[in-house]
């Protein structure tokens, strides 16, 4: 989340310097419409049905910032649909230059319901890739900066410009709780399940052996594909490259090892069509992480 705000709010900031000091647009009988309240915009259902996975409420910033954004938390800190609204007078030109805070930007024309011009803008200055899209539409601009596909992405900013909100589609995502017995089997030691969140676009389970060893399972779908998703969600330790593997089933897959002193540790991704399935081990106990992981993700994507 803390990414989406500094990308959206860089946005805002620029957009904020086209209003009055008491948040309304400044200049002559044709300004636009001021918005004062960006969090009645996107109703936090609204974004629920368009996503599919559970945003609990939206929130302004601190008072004490600059520009006027909204983000949305979702059930868990460390959900992987991340989600800011930032709005106000101004124009896409704006808006690009305050992401080119960030490094070169890349502009793709795209069609928004609502707008009358809307582009996808994304920066990758090496440690932080950042995609919004934004729109203009009658002398103001909006950017959505969300944590999952350009294709949602597009849905969440029409429905902010007062479109009728687009449900999700396609299938539920796996539900990982249920791979008890082969988790155990994985492991190589019974596992106590804790259960997380099992929503329409985004599951998540952890198990625990007690002797240390630990794992958690999670998949998402329409969040992008693997490099983006590890941009977004992913802890990479420097100096650690991700490793391309083969795991059975899978259209792609991505390794992350711990550095030589954690070989402990290991984190997988793999991606089937829409869906990305997300591992992490803890296995000091005999330093197969990088292996446990692999396995775990064979027998989820085995096992939908």
């Amino acid at each position: 989340m803390v990414r989406s705000m500094l990308a959206a709010g860089a946005a805002a900031l620029f957009l904020s310097a086209c209003s009055g000091d008491d948040g309304s647009a400044s200049g002559g009988t044709d300004d636009p419409e001021p918005i004062d309240d960006v969090c009645a915009l996107l109703p936090p259902e609204d974004a629920t049905r368009i996503v599919g996975a559970s945003y609990l409420r939206a929130r302004e910033p601190a008072p004490d910032l600059p520009f006027r954004l909204c983000s949305y938390r979702q059930s868990e800190d460390e959900a992987p649909f991340t989600l800011t609204v930032s709005a106000g007078e101004g124009d896409l030109d704006q808006v690009v230059r305050g992401l080119e805070m960030y490094g070169e930007v890349s502009e793709q024309p795209i069609d928004v319901p609502g707008a009358d011009d809307a582009v996808v803008l994304s920066t990758d200055d090496g440690d932080l890739a950042i995609e919004q899209v934004a729109a203009e539409a009658d002398g103001n601009a909006y950017v959505v900066t969300f944590g999952g596909s350009t294709e949602v992405a597009v849905r969440l900013l029409s429905a902010t410009l007062g479109e009728d909100a687009v449900d999700h589609s396609g299938a539920p995502v796996p539900d990982v709780c249920v791979l008890d017995p082969q988790v155990t089997s994985v492991l190589g030691r019974r596992a106590e399940r804790e259960a997380g969140p099992a929503e329409e676009a985004w599951s998540s389970c952890s198990w625990e052996t007690g002797t240390g060893t630990s794992a958690t399972l999670s998949t998402a779908r329409d969040a992008g594909d693997l490099d983006r998703y590890l941009a977004e969600h992913g802890y990479v330790p420097e100096g650690v490259t991700p490793q391309p593997i083969q795991v059975p089933g899978a259209d792609a897959a991505l390794l992350v090892r711990g550095p030589a002193a954690t070989v402990s540790q290991a984190s997988g991704l793999a991606q089937v069509g829409p869906v990305i399935y997300e591992v992490e081990v803890d296995d000091p106990a005999t330093g197969r992480a990088a292996e446990i992981a692999r396995e775990l993700l064979a027998a989820a994507i085995g096992s939908s």
